[in-house]
């Protein structure tokens, strides 16, 4: 499945979306283990995925690809109820990885939020979905295209 056939399940209605740009085999580890964040503010570490940022299909992809100074290669896309942004970052009590190999970060996002991540660095942005969310989103996609 492409990222664009992921946009085409997005319910704006309904949900926010969120991502967040990080480097190869990272958007794995976010799918198990969840976002890290050193700041307990969404826009801290996400941009919001909007209706019009969505008018020219995966362009917006393609921009922030191409502008990408930093080699990072992947897009974790992320899903919460409208109203319930502010219950989806929790306090770090867990511990877990060391998520910048200097300490475990002080909140994180739950893999349950996390739809899954888009490889940027594949032709058509393939998406990989997260087997640990239970968005209706992923549920609701034929995975076989």
């Amino acid at each position: 499945m492409t990222a664009e056939d992921l946009f085409q399940y997005f319910d704006f209605k309904n949900r926010k979306y969120y991502y967040h740009i990080t480097e190869s085999g990272v958007g794995e580890i976010i799918c198990e283990e969840g976002l890290m964040m050193t700041d307990s503010h969404i826009y801290s570490t996400m941009i919001e995925i909007t209706p019009d940022l969505l008018k020219e299909g995966t362009q917006f992809i393609s921009e922030e690809f191409s502008d990408n100074r930093h080699g990072q290669q992947e897009m974790v896309i992320i899903a919460i109820d409208k109203g319930r942004e502010k219950r989806m970052i929790w306090n770090n009590n867990k511990g877990g990885s060391s998520w910048n190999n200097d300490a475990a970060a002080d909140y994180y996002i739950s893999p349950e939020f996390v739809l899954g991540y888009v490889d940027l660095s594949s032709p058509d942005y393939e998406f990989i979905s997260n087997p640990n969310c239970y968005a209706e989103e992923l549920d609701n996609m034929d995975m076989s295209r």
